[in-house]
């Protein structure tokens, strides 16, 4: 399993929670996804996080690639101040 997160600085006035809702309901589509929160931070209001969890890294590489993902990010990086910064955690099993 992995998580994948992705951190975006939010241009002053402008709201990415559309764009963050379709990328959301996007990925409900391909098999593999298992879950997805957004958070923003408390003190900075404009950087927020997307946590999503995958089966495997194949899959959110496939979901990466589509066409749709590719055109929401287009969108949603003209309301960045940067480009998004994405990284892809693998998650260590619990040893008792």
């Amino acid at each position: 399993m992995i998580k994948v997160i992705a951190g975006y600085k939010v241009k002053k006035g402008e709201d990415i929670q559309p764009i963050l809702s379709k990328l959301r309901s996007h990925k409900t589509q391909y098999p593999g996804f298992i879950g997805a929160e957004i958070i923003q931070s408390i003190k900075q209001g404009s950087l927020i996080l997307e946590i999503s969890t995958w089966d495997n890294d194949v899959a959110w590489v496939e979901w990466e690639k589509s066409t749709i993902t590719q055109e929401l990010l287009r969108h949603a990086e003209e309301l960045l101040v940067d480009q998004p910064i994405v990284s892809v955690w693998s998650i260590l099993p619990t040893k008792r």
